[in-house]
């Protein structure tokens, strides 16, 4: 039986406002805001309901004054009481004329948008200069694919479906590194920075789910969240070079993930559309919609095909998702959608680990490298199996030669490594003495027993070759155990070797590199080939004045050791005055005063932009 009223109380019950009524009461109110406000927020405050400002924020955008405010208004049940303050102080009138539809209510300011916010300008700037250096476009096949960016010294990430035609079975197909390239902005003489991937390029993925993939309508909610969460579309490809050394990267946080609530939603997308310079758009993170998922994030950037890839920041311009795609619900507003950056980060493996050369830019003890990148790459090939063996490094007077040998100890580990240094003015004439210095040189404290030329039977190049050298060689290996022995030999462009005993010995040495493992060979000042050597057991270091790239590098590095950045027209001009410094002096042209006047001249260009 249904249940009836009381006819009294039946005629109390009155239905509360619609949008639509609350929408007309609000564009019928004529008065200033601060007026509005100055009765509206006591009354809020003594009903315990949000002020205007407040409510406004926190409320979407709605195209009627004071809607958010009249709806609380009308929920808490006191609008009767807010009206009758606003018709005594004459802001609502008792009949509200009619609006032309070209009038306009002005007021100081206004929050159009709560979840875009208000942005720091200079750290704005900062984060576009940031990203200019780190973000990337990526080319397969020798055509615009899409876009990444470092997020270590030697790896990018992108959307593994940027990627997915280089793959076989979900792994780099034979050849594949030939055909992807991965291009940063111009350097400062305007050239393109295109750089290799290693053979094996790709150091982790996890492939886009096929419902994303299909272009097809499809419910992500009748998708396990866990299927999802397997499925992230991102790629993580390594570099040959180490290329984060100079330009930074972007550590991935598993802690920082994207906000959907506003206020603090506002996000920044870099990326290239089309292949397009770097581009930047912003918009804010949304609620998913359909599916509430943390392995997925929607926004309201504008993209476009190229941009997936694309950096996506937050307010503080770290990085929080990964832009994959746009959505297109079958009812409802288009957005985009990105991987939240936490979860690949929870997933996947040590981006900051470098495999491969990668060259300092200061000692063991804080002096300063500029260049030098030749050498040291040098040093760590000689390192691997097929390496050259015996590195020759020479060069102009003031070129830094010998700072060869503390840069040799500063790449090499001390514990597996060690570095003998021998002096040109060291090698005596005959061969014994030669050898009997190398083994002193390595074992201080040890007994050097070797044969006397004296007891030779032979002729002496044969005594050398078939008696001295192996017994040489053995105690090198002896003294080195597990080591690798580096022999230094500084200043053979103002002492040269004779040809005695003691060079033959040396030839010895060098014809036989291969099969002395343990040994590898810096000859500081040689002027021509290395006699007795094989062609492919040496390598040749020519040093040269201090190039316009080797001091830019190097400012770079410093910069982004310290976390620090500059305009790209600052550091062209800093780099330009350095140069004209080094032309104009010439006791300014050796590398220790270059070194001091780009470090003096770096402290105040990085105070001055500061």
């Amino acid at each position: 039986m249904e249940r009836r009223q009381p006819a009294d109380v039946v005629g109390l019950i009155m239905p509360g406002p619609t949008d639509e009524e609350l929408e007309r009461l609000g564009r019928a109110i004529r008065g200033s805001r601060t007026q509005f406000q100055a009765i509206y927020d006591p009354i809020a405050n003594e009903r315990r309901c949000r002020s205007l400002q407040l409510i406004e924020v926190l409320s979407p955008r709605h195209p009627a004054p004071y809607f958010a405010a009249l709806k609380q208004a009308a929920d808490g049940d006191w609008l009767d009481q807010l009206a009758a303050k606003l018709f005594d102080a004459g802001v609502l009138p008792s009949e509200p004329p009619a609006i032309a539809s070209n009038e306009v209510l002005v007021e100081p300011q206004a929050v159009i948008d709560a979840a875009l916010g208000f942005p720091d300008a200079e750290t704005f700037v900062l984060g576009i200069r940031t990203a200019l250096r780190r973000v990337c476009r990526i080319h397969r096949r020798g055509t615009f694919a899409g876009t990444g960016f470092l997020v270590g010294p030697q790896t990018v990430l992108t959307a593994w479906h940027v990627i997915e035609p280089l793959l076989h079975d979900r792994e780099p197909a034979l050849g594949s590194s030939a055909h992807l390239t991965v291009e940063f902005k111009n350097d400062h003489a305007g050239r393109t920075c295109l750089r290799r991937v290693q053979d094996d390029w790709l150091v982790d993925r996890s492939p886009i789910h096929p419902a994303e993939a299909a272009g097809v309508p499809v419910d992500l909610a009748a998708i396990h969240a866990d299927e999802l969460g397997t499925h992230l579309d991102y790629a993580v490809i390594r570099l040959v070079e180490v290329e984060g050394r100079t330009r930074g990267f972007y550590r991935l946080d598993r802690n920082r993930k994207p906000t959907t609530k506003a206020p603090g939603s506002q996000i920044v997308l870099y990326q290239h559309p089309n292949g397009a310079r770097l581009k930047v758009t912003t918009g804010a993170c949304v609620e998913p919609g359909q599916v509430n998922l943390e392995t997925r994030v929607r926004h309201t950037a504008n993209s476009m095909p190229g941009s997936s890839g694309g950096l996506i920041v937050d307010k503080e311009f770290e990085p929080i998702a990964l832009h994959q795609c746009s959505v297109a619900p079958v009812q409802g507003a288009l957005v985009n959608g990105a991987i939240p950056t936490a979860c690949i980060a929870a997933s996947g493996r040590n981006l900051e680990e470098v495999t491969g050369a990668d060259p300092v830019c200061e000692l063991r003890n804080g002096e300063a490298v500029i260049g030098r990148v030749a050498f040291q790459n040098m040093v760590f090939d000689a390192l691997s199996t097929n390496g050259r063996r015996i590195i020759v490094v020479d060069g102009e007077t003031d070129s830094g030669k010998s700072f060869s040998v503390p840069l040799l100890k500063t790449l090499v580990d001390g514990s597996e490594h060690h570095v003998t240094e021998l002096n040109a003015t060291e090698i005596s004439v005959e061969s014994e003495n030669l050898a009997r210095t190398l083994l002193k040189k390595l074992t201080p404290d040890g007994e050097v027993d070797l044969p006397s030329a004296a007891e030779a039977d032979t002729a002496h190049d044969g005594w050398i070759r078939d008696v001295l050298f192996p017994k040489l060689a053995d105690g090198i290996r002896r003294a080195a155990g597990r080591r690798t022995i580096w022999l230094a030999i500084d200043d053979l462009h103002k002492t040269s070797v004779p040809r005695t005993s003691a060079r033959h010995l040396l030839e010895e040495i060098y014809r036989n590199i291969r099969s002395l493992p343990f040994l590898r060979i810096v000859l500081i000042g040689l002027r021509g080939s290395v006699p007795g050597a094989a062609p492919n057991d040496v390598t040749y270091d020519q040093l040269t004045r201090i190039t316009t790239d080797e001091i830019h590098t190097y400012v770079q590095r410093r910069l982004t050791q310290r976390d620090q950045t500059i305009a790209d027209d600052d550091l062209a001009r800093f780099v330009a005055l350095i140069e004209r410094n080094i032309h104009r002096n010439a006791e300014s042209r050796s590398v220790r005063r270059v070194v001091a006047l780009v470090e003096d001249g770096l402290a105040t260009l990085v105070q001055g932009a500061a």
